[in-house]
């Protein structure tokens, strides 16, 4: 089944190669390697509610980017806490946006700082309005 996907996937890469610098690719927990420094962490209570919301919704709900290592193991570059939660969750594939295009060793660090320094801000009336129309 998982190698039905690859080729399924392999397919739409193809047709967005022109489009879309990256490729979707169904990553298994057995190929990946995480960043030896991650500056982003999370508590303990955040990854377990990670994990929670991961196993709640089946799966990743946004996608990790990965780079393709000379190896051929898959580098997190961004989503290290997704996938470690995935795997605690009970996953071992999930789908990745995959770079498999060589760079350099800062070109990677600048993509995982890069990715880890944007955050986004709150406005706290919207934030209240939405916590109220949740049911359950």
């Amino acid at each position: 089944m998982a190698q039905e996907i690859q080729v399924a996937l392999d397919q739409l890469n193809e047709r967005l190669s022109d489009r879309f610098p990256y490729k979707l690719y169904m990553a298994k927990a057995s190929e990946i390697d995480y960043l030896e420094k991650n500056a982003r962490f999370m508590t303990k209570e955040q990854f377990a509610a990670l994990t929670h919301n991961v196993k709640a919704d089946g799966g990743l709900t946004s996608l990790p980017l990965c780079y393709r290592q000379e190896t051929g193991r898959l580098l997190v570059l961004s989503g290290n806490h997704r996938i470690k939660a995935a795997i605690e969750a009970g996953l071992d594939e999930f789908l990745v946006l995959l770079i498999d295009k060589p760079l350099s060793e800062a070109q990677k660090i600048a993509i995982q700082l890069s990715h880890n320094a944007i955050a986004g801000q709150d406005d706290e009336q919207i934030l209240k309005e939405l916590w109220q129309q949740i049911d359950d």
